[in-house]
This record gives C-alpha cells, sequence and structure tokens, in this order.
C-alpha cells in the first residue's frame, strides 16, 4: 500500500518509488501518438468495455450523476479530486495545496483555488475545519456527502473493469472490510498522477474542447452514445442527437449545447454526412479511445499497487 509520505512541503515529496514507476509505464504506452494506449486497445472486449466506461462518464439521474452535475468542467472535477488526496495527506487541505495541486497538473489555474474551493462549499462537498497549528493557515474538510459520492463513482469505475484484473475485485472487496482502502487508492492514483506530469509535457488533443467546457465532457459521453444501430463503439458513422435532447438529458441548457456543438464545427470535430446528420472525426475518436484505455490502465497499475502488488499494467 502507498505510504503517506511526511514533510512541510506544500505537497508530499518525493512522490513514491511505486507512483513513479507507474507513471514512468503509462507515458510508455502513451508514447504511439497514431494510438495511444495501443496494447489495451486491441485486447478482446475493447469496444464493449469503451461503451460501459462512456456510459458511466455520461449523464445520470439522481445520486448516481451528482458528480457528474455538480462537477461539470475539469477545474471543478479536479478540485474534488486533489481535495480528498489533500485531506489524506500531511498539510491537510488548505488553499495554498489546493493551488500547489492545480499548478502542478495544469488542470487549471491556481489562481482559482479559492474560487473553487468556495464552490465546493456551496455545494456542500468541503467545510472548514478546526483551526490546527498557530492558527494562520486555514484548513479544510471533506463532507460525507463528497465521499460518499467520490467512493460511489470509484466503485463504479473499478466495478466496471474488474474482469481484466485480479487487483481490482480484491480491492473492491478491501472497500468493504477497510475504510481507509478509500483513501489509500485515491493517494495512489493521485501521486500517479503528480508522477505523470513530471515525466510527459502536457499533451494538447481535440478531447479539451470538450473537456475544458461547462458540461462538454457530459455532452461528448451522451453523444457517442447516439450512434446507429450495428455501428462500433466508438460510433464511426452519423449520429442521432438534437440539441434540446442533449439539454435535457445533460441538464444544460441549449445556449450551452449549441455554442459548444458550433465550436466542434468550426473546429472540425462535428463533421456533415450524406443524410444531413454529423458524425465525430477521427482525431477526436482515437483521443477518446487513447483516454478510455490510458485511465483503464491508471486504474489496473494503482489497484495493484494498494493491494501490495508491482507497479505494472501488463505482466
Amino acid at each position: 500500500m502507498t505510504q503517506l509520505h511526511k514533510g512541510r512541503s506544500a505537497l508530499p515529496q518525493p512522490l513514491s518509488d511505486s507512483a513513479r514507476s507507474l507513471a514512468q509505464a503509462l507515458n510508455h504506452e502513451a508514447l504511439d501518438r497514431e494510438k495511444p494506449h495501443a496494447r489495451r486497445q486491441t485486447m478482446p472486449g475493447f469496444a464493449d468495455l469503451a461503451r460501459d466506461i462512456v456510459e458511466i462518464w455520461g449523464p445520470h439521474p439522481g445520486a448516481v450523476g451528482e458528480i457528474s452535475r455538480l462537477l461539470r468542467d475539469m477545474g471543478r472535477f479536479a478540485a474534488g479530486n486533489w481535495a480528498i488526496y489533500l485531506e489524506a495527506t500531511p498539510g491537510g487541505l488548505t488553499t495554498a495545496r489546493m493551488s500547489e495541486s492545480l499548478k502542478r497538473t495544469t488542470v487549471s489555474g491556481p489562481g482559482r483555488a479559492r474560487a473553487l474551493l468556495a464552490y465546493l462549499r456551496f455545494i456542500g462537498y468541503v467545510v472548514p475545519a478546526p483551526d490546527v497549528g498557530d492558527g494562520r493557515t486555514r484548513h479544510f474538510r471533506t463532507t460525507v456527502k463528497m465521499r460518499e459520492a467520490f467512493q460511489d463513482r470509484i466503485r463504479r469505475e473499478l466495478e466496471v473493469r474488474a474482469r481484466l484484473d485480479p487487483a481490482i475485485p480484491a480491492l473492491l472487496a478491501r472497500f468493504d472490510s477497510d475504510p481507509s482502502a478509500f483513501d489509500a487508492f485515491f493517494v495512489t492514483i493521485s501521486e500517479v498522477s503528480f508522477a505523470n506530469m513530471e515525466l510527459a509535457a502536457p499533451r494538447k488533443n481535440e478531447l479539451d474542447l470538450f473537456s475544458d467546457r461547462y458540461a462538454g465532457l457530459i455532452i461528448l459521453c451522451e453523444m457517442l452514445q447516439r450512434g446507429e444501430p450495428g455501428d462500433g463503439f466508438l460510433p464511426r458513422g452519423p449520429l442521432d442527437f438534437t440539441v434540446a435532447g442533449l439539454a435535457m438529458r445533460c441538464d444544460t441548457s441549449r445556449m450551452q449545447v449549441n455554442a459548444l456543438l458550433s465550436r466542434a464545427r468550426q473546429a472540425g470535430y462535428l463533421i456533415p454526412t450524406a443524410d444531413g446528420r454529423e458524425r465525430l472525426s477521427e482525431p477526436l475518436l482515437r483521443n477518446m479511445e487513447g483516454l478510455i484505455a490510458g485511465t483503464t490502465d491508471m486504474v489496473i497499475g494503482c489497484a495493484r499497487i494498494v493491494m501490495g502488488g508491482p507497479a505494472t499494467i501488463f505482466d
């Protein structure tokens, strides 16, 4: 299991050897620019796996879809992730540590840390913590509401990949018997993310147009589930969607959907088809497949580490 590091720096230093080893393996798998994480994608059943993962990432009513509804852009989603990680590591959850996390991962500007923490307070995900130390640094703590939402999301992400590696069902069983296992997994996957950022320059691709915008990734995932019967997954043919339908299912406005689709058309990511509908561009689809494969490789590697195994993806 990953050890929590001691120290007074903004973030735990150094990162664990296992996190660095897994990050190196992930970067190696991502080197193929035409098809990142190609080994995962060529394994039997990848299309079905992709369909199941996109369904998880898409919109859902009720408690199942709470995180997607409340944390609708990468900045907010990242802040939620880092909040749990920072609380579980020495130094706790503070504005300064949140700012450093956002800066190191380049997901959102460090100047947004205060605003993001204020938003997490507004939705009931964090609250002020009792003063610690000399009282000059304000600490926060995550709420039961937030932890239950993230635990449910992590469990679903693991369950859909459980057949791929024995470490995953073992970790799911650990969740039921050991309350600390959730934090251990979160610390591990966060450390690997930090190590991954240190090893590789930020990679911009077509997905950024969606993931950087409010509700963008949810809308994309909903569109991906609108392929024709008989089309593969991810669908290469025309999609059956309407602006009104996307707005309703993704719980956002038609104006928001129209603005996103307009940008996607201008960028060449949404292409007209002969029957008057539209399809997604091949580079966008390849990057989405790479994201699905890459996150799967990361989840498997982190599950192996938490369960005491080697920091590997493929044996």
